[in-house]
């Protein structure tokens, strides 16, 4: 159950065209991205790193992927933005809890397990996003990805 109804809300639901991937799809069924699985390929004695890629399923074109490396395995991640090309690096920034932080911008944001917010220091941070696990009996839905555009526009 979406926080509020006129706010853009994607569903997370397990794909049924392929199978291991995730579809983002709004609440009237209408497809926006897909998340693919890419598995570690064995190079030599070496295999690369898993990957998650985001697609657009209308244009099948690429829009990011997603890896992290060996050495920095659990506090650094990867994001490679395509066209334009452009990095974003998530850090694990959690001493007990789950924290992480990137830069987009030049603004600051922080996920708190549900929930991601824009941090403005001097002043409190501000909520931009929530994720909501969903507990239904389906098992093709996987939850809720609800962003709150008025408070990305401040």
């Amino acid at each position: 159950m979406p926080l509020d109804e006129n706010l853009f809300t994607l569903k997370i639901r397990r794909s049924e065209e392929e199978p291991g991937s995730l579809d983002l799809v709004d609440p009237k069924g209408q497809l926006y991205y897909r998340k693919r699985f890419i598995p570690p390929q064995k190079v030599g004695d070496a295999a690369t790193p898993p990957l998650y890629d985001l697609w657009d399923p209308l244009s099948d074109s690429l829009l990011a992927t997603m890896a992290a490396n060996k050495e920095t395995l659990g506090k650094r991640r990867a994001i490679h933005l395509y066209n334009p090309p452009a990095e974003v690096e998530l850090s694990f920034t959690g001493t007990i809890n789950f924290r992480w932080q990137f830069q987009w911008e030049e603004h600051t944001f922080e996920f708190k397990r549900e929930e991601c917010f824009l941090l403005r220091r001097p002043d409190p941070p501000v909520l931009v996003a929530v994720y909501e696990f969903e507990r239904k009996q389906n098992k093709a839905d996987v939850g809720l990805v609800q962003l709150l555009d008025y408070n990305l526009t401040r």
